[in-house]
């Protein structure tokens, strides 16, 4: 049992040595898909750590279902400057438009989105994104795992 639990924790120690580096490499965005799914009412807060130069930015997004095929979501994000350690770096509202019906193979939607930055020399901007999504084989046709 001794030799079962030093293994074990070898193991974990060895992962987490792996794993760690790993998760320097983030990101507070992500990518979005077209489809607007009951439920997709959430509150998120997302961290970026680069230790190459020590910076870091936190962000908060809020975002609610409002039908079938429309939600809507709020975003701020700050991130340390040479002025300051918490400025803020943006405000961000979207609204994301399913376009197709739901169960296509192929889904496509629209996202509108306005960011309001702090400071001159980062622009203020809006956007018009499209996004699509592929259905390229049956899941359930690959079998078991």
């Amino acid at each position: 049992m001794v030799r079962l639990t030093k293994t074990l924790c070898i193991a974990v120690l060895l992962g987490l040595a792996l794993v760690v580096p790993a998760g320097y490499a983030q990101s507070t965005g992500g990518v979005f898909g077209p489809v607007v799914r009951d439920g997709q009412n959430s509150a998120q807060l997302r961290l970026g750590y680069d230790p190459d130069d020590d910076d870091y930015a936190a962000r908060l997004h809020y975002q609610r279902v409002i039908s079938d095929a429309l939600r809507w979501r709020v975003i701020g994000q700050i991130r340390n400057t040479s002025e300051s350690d918490a400025d803020l770096d943006y405000v961000q509202a979207e609204m994301l438009w399913q376009i197709t019906p739901d169960g296509q193979d192929w889904q496509t939607g629209l996202r509108f989105d306005a960011r309001i930055r702090d400071g001159d020399e980062r622009p203020d901007r809006v956007g018009l994104n499209w996004t699509n999504d592929f259905k390229l084989s049956d899941p359930t046709a690959l079998g078991p795992y």
